[in-house]
């Protein structure tokens, strides 16, 4: 049972970095059923989850999808930096739902404090409201400190 598991774990594996090699070369849909197959052999592996998100963030019409799937990754891995900021990115993206970016890009910061991208995503959010433009200010200068 051992051994089997660990023939698993490699095939979820193989699928997982054949997903990343496709999605590189833009075989986008391809990526997509590796990304898929990873998952379904492996449900906590979270880089397929987050990059399977990472390909559909891409297309506005797909945005609900890539939020379900940062949360997969985030139910595989509360601790997934990437995935709370890229979480932010799609719930930005969506333009109602700022107060949820802002959280979700605070709590990757909480997680990694020297995440830089995290920091630029959250002061592109805060700079566009007028009313958070100084926790803009402070998340620049922290990102650049």
């Amino acid at each position: 049972s051992l051994a089997l598991r660990s023939t698993e774990a490699s095939a979820a594996l193989t699928y997982f970095n054949f997903g990343i090699m496709c999605a590189e070369l833009g075989r986008t849909a391809e990526a997509e059923v590796m990304y898929r197959r990873a998952i379904t052999i492996d449900p906590k592996m979270e880089g397929a989850y987050n990059n399977l998100g990472n390909l559909f963030k891409q297309h506005p019409s797909r945005h609900s999808e890539a939020a379900a799937l940062y949360l997969g990754a985030l139910h595989a891995n509360p601790a997934h930096a990437m995935a709370y900021n890229n979480l932010g990115n799609v719930l930005k993206g969506d333009g109602r739902r700022l107060s949820e970016a802002a959280l979700a890009y605070d709590t990757a910061i909480s997680l990694w404090p020297t995440y830089l991208e995290a920091y630029k995503n959250l002061g592109h959010l805060l700079k566009e409201r007028p009313h958070w433009r100084r926790a803009a200010v402070r998340a620049y200068r922290t990102a650049l400190s």
